[in-house]
């Protein structure tokens, strides 16, 4: 049994299995050369907790990067919120991606139809208190929004901005490690 973040992962010989229920999220990963099944239990799912989502965190689902099956693990059961500027610094992101030459116009369009099956919840910021934030951590306002958000709503921060994570903590938001 190991402990990794917020995630309990317990590995059992396929045979030792009868029944399990867990209250808690999960899931079961097979290993069919080793026939050991390793259960994954999500500590942060299944409480249908409000969870602030960032739009990096958005885009590593959307295109399938690494870290898309850990934020979706992390997200399932839980109420996605964030600020209504979202769907704004979603095109912005493709429109960088496009100078990279990492996406091209049909795998936008595609991504726009995995964005807009995301179930999200926008919350309207407080932009006074944002700027406020914005000022004492010395970043954009556009991050400031997704930290008055989670202040506000006491709400967990999934993102995997580095700088926001850590003006995060210094705000004493909590972050989901993924």
């Amino acid at each position: 049994m190991t402990i990794w973040g917020q995630t309990l992962i317990i590995i059992i010989e396929l045979d030792t299995i009868v029944f399990l229920t867990f209250k808690l999220f999960y899931l079961l990963i097979l290993d069919k050369q080793t026939h050991y099944c390793t259960i994954v239990i999500n500590t942060y799912a299944g409480g249908n907790m409000d969870v602030v989502i960032d739009t990096s965190a958005l885009i590593a689902v959307i295109v399938g990067e690494p870290e898309r099956n850990r934020i979706v693990e992390f997200t399932t059961g839980n109420t996605l919120i964030g600020p209504g500027s979202i769907p704004w610094e979603i095109g912005n992101a493709f429109s960088a991606m496009f100078k990279q030459n990492r996406l091209t116009l049909e795998e936008a369009r595609k991504g726009l139809v995995i964005f807009d099956s995301i179930p999200l919840r926008y919350i309207k910021p407080d932009f006074v208190n944002a700027l406020k934030i914005s000022k004492q951590a010395n970043m954009y306002a556009y991050d400031a929004y997704f930290l008055d958000c989670a202040i506000k709503h006491k709400a967990p921060l999934l993102t995997l901005d580095r700088k926001l994570k850590k003006a995060a903590q210094n705000f004493k938001v909590e972050t989901m490690e993924v």
